[in-house]
């Protein structure tokens, strides 16, 4: 029988935001990343730094730091524009011709693979355990500890679905998708269909949504607002556009989140995050330029549209 009771690989950013002299107690001197499960998760603030640590890896180049959100992601949707020129570099230029065979391309879409799912596995050891240690939670911070846990599970498993799958109005709800892991096992998970990964996703999100506060309007975590807002964008993925409506016509009739007229200083629009991640400044700007100044440049303009995805 397989023993729960083992050392669990947290994630180096989770490291980060414990404080030196806490992290003696629980690192295995031996084998300085591993992690002592019994230990961490056995206080509040061990759950609590659990989960920030997947909100920062989340936040790394390779995901949302970057490759998901202004980066190759970006490329593909056609966000940017520029001439077909290699110099571009090999991931923009290729990803740019969807040329998904490309060795570039295919690493990061092997890192995005990767780290998407090394977060729900550091999701689902802290949700393996916060049932059962109810008793270290003070406050309401068992329902958000849980409630976050599972809301960002549903997002990480729906970018997943709608990467690594056809999408439902290509090839239907049926065909296979990829894995929806719960826990944390030695064996695969077994691939479902497009539809069950989405009604999965529904389903933890709707005990997330059951868990979560109102009146927390924090954007640097997914909240009670970001589940709604999920669950609308997951409902009209899926084709349900009844519930599609209701859950978005929820969140825009709350107006907690305010359509601004002029940007003025707030270039990031903070009025209008719903859910945002952390990203340090500087690493930001390195990012930016990794993107926007290349050699020839990605743009914005018309000419270089046409020319690039028009053929």
């Amino acid at each position: 029988m397989y023993n729960r009771s083992f050392k669990f690989y947290f994630l180096a950013a989770a490291l980060i935001v414990v404080s030196l002299t806490g992290c003696k107690k629980w690192l295995d001197t031996e084998t300085p990343l591993q992690v002592d499960e019994n230990t961490v998760l056995s206080t509040e603030q061990g759950f609590k730094e659990a989960l920030n640590g997947v909100y920062l890896q989340m936040g790394n180049v390779n995901v949302y730091g970057r490759d998901m959100t202004f980066g190759l992601m970006s490329v593909l949707g056609r966000s940017y524009d520029t001439t077909i020129s290699p110099a571009i570099g090999s991931l923009y230029y290729q990803g740019a011709q969807y040329n998904f065979q490309d060795p570039a391309v295919k690493t990061a879409f092997t890192n995005i693979w990767n780290n998407l799912y090394f977060s729900i596995a550091n999701l689902n050891n802290v949700l393996g355990n916060v049932d059962s240690r109810q008793n270290v939670f003070t406050g309401n911070n068992y329902n958000t500890i849980k409630g976050e846990a599972l809301g960002v599970r549903a997002f990480l498993h729906f970018d997943l679905v709608r990467m690594f799958a056809p999408s439902p109005a290509a090839a239907g709800l049926n065909v296979p998708a990829i894995p929806y892991v719960t826990k944390i096992s030695p064996y695969a998970a077994p691939v479902l269909t497009t539809g069950a990964i989405l009604d999965s996703c529904i389903a933890d999100l709707k005990i997330a949504e059951s868990l979560l506060s109102q009146t927390d309007m924090t954007t640097s975590r997914i909240t009670y607002w970001g589940v709604k807002g999920l669950l609308a964008r997951i409902y009209l993925y899926k084709g349900d556009l009844v519930n599609a409506q209701a859950y978005a016509l929820s969140v825009i009739n709350s107006n907690k989140f305010p359509m601004i007229t002029a940007v003025n200083s707030d270039w990031m629009i903070t009025k209008e995050h719903v859910f945002s991640l952390f990203s340090s400044l500087n690493a930001s700007a390195q990012n930016y330029k990794t993107v926007l100044n290349t050699n020839p440049p990605l743009g914005f303009s018309a000419l270089n549209q046409t020319a690039l995805y028009v053929t």
